[in-house]
């Protein structure tokens, strides 16, 4: 049974917690008594992004995967839910790679926005270090890359460590200190000496030094937006590569028609973004040996002479994840993925 409303009986919802009148068609004595609530208001009208998602729970989402510009076309200031999430770093290799971090993560609640045009950045995934020796290799190449937003910064994840620690875990995205800046994960560690893993929105794990009773290393897990990277436990085992974020605003139940299926099984219905990848082992005859990529495209590492088709060790772009990191001298190496920006009302 309708309830009484503006001096007639129907049917009347208002929209979520903001008080706004839902689409349709209503009378004038309607309208006056929404306007009495202070709850009549101009709905967002809008366009920009590679796709536009109408989900079934009534929320509309611009997808951007690729730099951008979205336009808030209403004549009035609104309010969106926004997802950043940065490029992922690449894995390492060679003597037990270390798994690459996962780009920063951030989500705006109720945002504030007035009409105009907005610039969209995203960032992309750490390319695959294709050397094998221990010439350190530049942040800029092997580190995920930013994405921008409506004035915030997600930084990209550090790329993992290779070959005997010297490849440096802690190039990390730089920290300017700004309050608007979420820095990227750190990159798990590799070698002999027991270094630890790069410094980030979260750390990378370390790695376990080779000895008795055989000259074997195994590298840490990449750091996570949810949780730090494992280190290596004792058994010759690489370290898992720490979880995603957890964002349920912006799960895959709604934004599969956006993305394909490896996607949708890293975000989930919960809505993880920026999972760790994880660490390689030089050992190839220990049990599952490999680190296991965290929730949200994290990239699953490999120990030498197993097998690694590249939806398994790539982070999963979109997702900020970490790329998974190599045992030893790899034919194949991983790269961090891209970041995404969502944008929903």
């Amino acid at each position: 049974m309708g309830r009484f409303l503006g001096g007639r009986i129907g049917n009347f919802i208002q929209r979520r917690t903001s008080n706004w009148a839902e689409d349709g068609i209503h009378t004038l004595s309607d309208q006056l008594y929404q306007k009495s609530l202070n709850g009549w208001k101009e709905g967002v009208s809008a366009s920009g992004g590679d796709s536009v998602v109408i989900a079934a729970s009534g929320y509309k989402y611009h997808v951007f995967k690729n730099p951008g510009t979205f336009i808030l076309t209403s004549s009035d200031p609104q309010v969106v839910d926004v997802l950043i999430v940065g490029g992922g770093g690449a894995g390492g290799n060679n003597q037990g790679g270390g798994g690459g971090g996962a780009g920063g993560v951030k989500f705006l609640n109720q945002h504030p926005i007035s009409p105009g045009p907005y610039s969209i950045t995203v960032g992309e995934g750490g390319q695959a270090n294709t050397t094998t020796t221990n010439t350190p290799g530049a942040y800029p190449t092997y580190g995920g890359k930013a994405s921008t937003a409506f004035g915030w910064t997600c930084g990209g994840g550090g790329a993992g460590s290779q070959y005997h620690s010297n490849f440096d875990p802690a190039q990390t995205a730089p920290n300017p200190g700004a309050p608007n800046y979420v820095r990227g994960c750190g990159g798990g560690s590799t070698g002999r000496n027991g270094a630890p893993g790069g410094d980030g929105l979260t750390t990378g794990g370390s790695c376990v030094a080779g000895g008795s009773p055989s000259d074997i290393d195994a590298g840490g897990g990449g750091g996570g937006a949810g949780g730090p990277g494992q280190p290596s436990p004792e058994n010759y085992h690489a370290g898992d590569g720490g979880d995603g974020l957890a964002v349920p605003q912006f799960p895959a139940t709604d934004l599969s028609p956006a993305f394909d299926s490896t996607w949708a099984a890293a975000v989930t219905a919960i809505g993880y973004y920026g999972g760790g990848g994880g660490g390689g082992t030089e050992l190839n005859n220990v049990n599952d040996g490999f680190g296991y990529g965290g929730d949200g495209g994290g990239g699953k590492g490999r120990h030498a002479g197993a097998a690694w088709p590249s939806a398994e060790r790539d982070g999963t772009d979109y997702t900020g994840g970490g790329g998974g990191g190599y045992g030893f001298t790899p034919d194949a190496w991983s790269t961090g993925g891209k970041g995404v920006v969502i944008i929903r009302y």
